[in-house]
């Protein structure tokens, strides 16, 4: 795909005796009780912990990156997969440390059951009705903010992938207009921009200046949405997150900093149903 970052990803499970590799099937050569009794000093970040590797085309150094959804690390193309290994031990006071933040803290959004949509970054509050009939599965948009899910109501996948695919048009409606007036504003100009669903990223930006935004964006204060865009709209310029890069980003967001920050821990403001 152009513009695409990606090369391949492997998922490693890895626990204390295993020997690194990234094979679907682990052994443990030591036994399983030396295994319970590491994890039960450090419930909150056991070590090593399960962590995801990534092939990117585009990136020159390794990255490790901790978030709400777990471990990763970026290799170059040209790296070997045990390298992955090097570079999440030498880090390991660090990742522990972020495992147990992430650990600690409470979602703001706790609902599991699919009664209503907050678009906070628009403010708009949508309540869900469900009316049992006998043909498919269908949701209509009706007036006063209100959905409504017809059809077999108990299936609840069904429901909510109809559910996610309405906030995805939504998010087409919202974010592209909203990007585009950012970048005439600041003159950052953009090739094209596509709305989808990544599971770790809010955004990116293709060396072609094709932007991808997350359509979860939605669910984030409006204040950090702004800022993910101009974010992604400065990459435009600078590809990469060398110093002019955030030098330009820090003109058109004083905060930057702090919005970074908040940025990292945004998946909390997603409702669970939506993951």
């Amino acid at each position: 795909m152009p513009g695409s970052s990606y090369f391949s990803t492997i998922r490693v499970v890895s626990y204390p005796g295993f020997p690194y590799h990234h094979q679907r099937t682990l052994k443990p050569k030591t036994p399983l009780l030396s295994v319970i009794i590491v994890f039960m000093l450090d419930t909150l970040a056991p070590w090593p912990p399960e962590y995801t590797v990534r092939k990117s085309k585009r990136a020159k150094y390794i990255r490790l990156s901790v978030s709400a959804k777990g471990v990763e690390v970026v290799l170059p193309h040209a790296c070997a997969y045990r390298e992955a290994d090097t570079m999440l031990q030498s880090k390991r006071e660090w990742v522990q440390d972020q495992l147990r933040r992430f650990a600690s803290e409470k979602p703001i959004i706790q609902d599991t059951e699919l009664n209503d949509v907050f678009l906070r970054a628009v403010d708009q509050l949508w309540t869900i009705h469900y009316v049992a009939d006998a043909k498919r599965t269908r949701l209509l948009q009706r007036e006063n903010s209100t959905l409504v899910l017809f059809g077999d109501i108990e299936d609840k996948q069904r429901c909510q992938a109809l559910v996610i695919d309405w906030i995805k048009k939504r998010a087409k409606q919202i974010l592209i207009p909203w990007l585009t007036e950012l970048s005439l504003e600041h003159d950052l100009p953009f090739n094209d921009v596509t709305i989808r669903g990544q599971s770790t990223r809010w955004g990116s930006c293709s060396s072609e200046k094709n932007i991808n935004l997350n359509y979860k964006l939605l669910f984030l204060p409006e204040r950090l949405v702004e800022h993910i865009l101009l974010h992604e709209l400065c990459h435009t310029k600078h590809m990469d997150h060398s110093e002019r890069f955030w030098n330009r980003l820090q003109q058109l967001d004083p905060h930057c900093d702090l919005m970074e920050k908040q940025s990292r821990r945004a998946q909390k403001y997603v409702p669970r149903w939506v993951e």
